[in-house]
C-alpha cells in the first residue's frame, strides 16, 4: 500500500512511519522539520523493507500543502491511506483573551484537514476507493479550562468526520475517525498536569495501524481513557462544571 503521513516527522506520526515501513509499505511524509524528515527517511530506506519519501511542508499555508500532496501523488503514483496527524496544542484563558492562539490551533488542528482532505478526494472517489484517517482526540467530549482553542478544534474535527462519513462511504472511501488519550508526544510533555492513562507512542502506533488494517471507522484508546472521557460526557452540567472551575484554579 501507498500512505501519506502528515505531521510525520515526530510523535505519532513519526511512529506510525515505522510501523507501516515494517510491513513494508510505501511512504511520503509531509511536517514542517525537514532534519527530522530526511533523518526518518535515511533510516527507513537502510533497512530496505519500505521506501520512503518526503517534503516539508507547514499545512497550515494551503500552497504548501497542496504541493505536498501533489508530490506525494507524483511519487506514489496513488494514495491508499492518508493518515492526516498534524496537530499542536494551545493554552488559551479568556481572562487574558488571546486570538492568535485560537486561529493557530484552529488553523492545525481543523483547517488544514479540511483542505487536505479538498485535495485528497477527487482521486479517491475517481478510484472508488481510499482511505482518509485523522488524529482527532478524546478531549473532544466537554469544554475543559484552559483548552478552549484545543478541545473547540477536536471537537469540530470529530463532527466533520461523522458527516464526511455519511457521505463519501457510499462511494467508497472509508473515513476513520482516531481518538488517543494522552500519548507521549511533544504536546504531551508540555502539559504541567498528572495524566490519566498516558500511553507509550509507539504502543499507540501499534494500535492504530492494526486498526486501520481492519479499516474501523472509530479507534478510541486506550479503552479506560474512553470510559472516564464517557462518564465525563454524561455529568450533568451542574456537577462538571464544579470539577472544572477547580481545574481552573
Amino acid at each position: 500500500m501507498n500512505i501519506l503521513i502528515t505531521g510525520a516527522s515526530s510523535g505519532i506520526g513519526k511512529a506510525l512511519a515505522y510501523r507501516f515501513a515494517a510491513n513494508s509499505h510505501n511512504l511520503f511524509l509531509l511536517a514542517r522539520n525537514e532534519t527530522a524528515l530526511d533523518a526518518i527517511c535515511v533510516d527507513i530506506n537502510s533497512r530496505g523493507l519500505a521506501t520512503a519519501n518526503y517534503q516539508k511542508c507547514d499545512v497550515t499555508i494551503k500552497t504548501q500543502l497542496k504541493d505536498g500532496i501533489m508530490s506525494a501523488l507524483s511519487n506514489l503514483g496513488k494514495i491508499d491511506i492518508a493518515v492526516l496527524n498534524s496537530g499542536i496544542g494551545g493554552k488559551y484563558f479568556f481572562a487574558k483573551p488571546d486570538r492568535k492562539t485560537f486561529d493557530d490551533v484552529m488553523a492545525t488542528n481543523f483547517f488544514s484537514v479540511i483542505d487536505a482532505m479538498e485535495l485528497l478526494l477527487p482521486d479517491m472517489l475517481n478510484a472508488n476507493n481510499g482511505m482518509i484517517a485523522v488524529v482527532s482526540s478524546m478531549a473532544d467530549v466537554r469544554g475543559f479550562a484552559g483548552s478552549a482553542p484545543y478541545g473547540a478544534g477536536k471537537a469540530a474535527l470529530t463532527i466533520a468526520l461523522e458527516s464526511a462519513r455519511a457521505e463519501l462511504e457510499p462511494k467508497g472511501i472509508t473515513i476513520s475517525t482516531i481518538r488517543p488519550g494522552f500519548v507521549k508526544s511533544g504536546i504531551t510533555a508540555r502539559n504541567n498536569f498528572k495524566m490519566p492513562f498516558l500511553m507509550e507512542t509507539d504502543k499507540a502506533a501499534d494500535l492504530i495501524c492494526r486498526a486501520l488494517y481492519k479499516k474501523k471507522r472509530h479507534i478510541d484508546f486506550p479503552f479506560r481513557m474512553r470510559i472516564l472521557t464517557n462518564l465525563l460526557k454524561c455529568l450533568p452540567d451542574w456537577l462538571f462544571d464544579k470539577v472544572n472551575k477547580s481545574i481552573s484554579k
